[in-house]
């Protein structure tokens, strides 16, 4: 009985998660099926970078007129606030993907 319900349980937590990811990677695929990655050119106003509770690092971008977005470390590391670059990014994903210098 209690290996039933553990069993069971563990299941359930499974397909939430499973659904989550489903979601996460749906909303990618509909930014890239609709070709959707838009190009501005914007001042940085901040980054800023936070570890989850995994301890791997996120790293986040604001840009003039845009909303925050995750980027990568590549594109965070070299980027000064004050700055104007053109950044290519996804809204719908929130998803810096390049931002070079102006």
């Amino acid at each position: 009985p209690f290996l039933i319900g553990f069993v069971a349980a563990a299941a359930i937590i499974m397909l939430v998660v499973a659904a989550f990811t489903a979601l996460y990677a749906y909303h990618h695929h509909l930014d890239l099926r609709d070709g959707v990655a838009y190009v501005r050119i914007a001042r940085l106003m901040g980054k800023r970078r936070r570890k989850t509770s995994r301890n791997t690092p996120r790293f986040y971008v604001h840009f003039e007129g845009l909303d925050e977005m995750e980027t990568l470390p590549e594109t965070y590391e070299p980027l000064c606030e004050g700055a104007i670059y053109t950044v290519v990014y996804s809204p719908r994903v929130r998803r810096c993907w390049e931002a070079e210098a102006k």
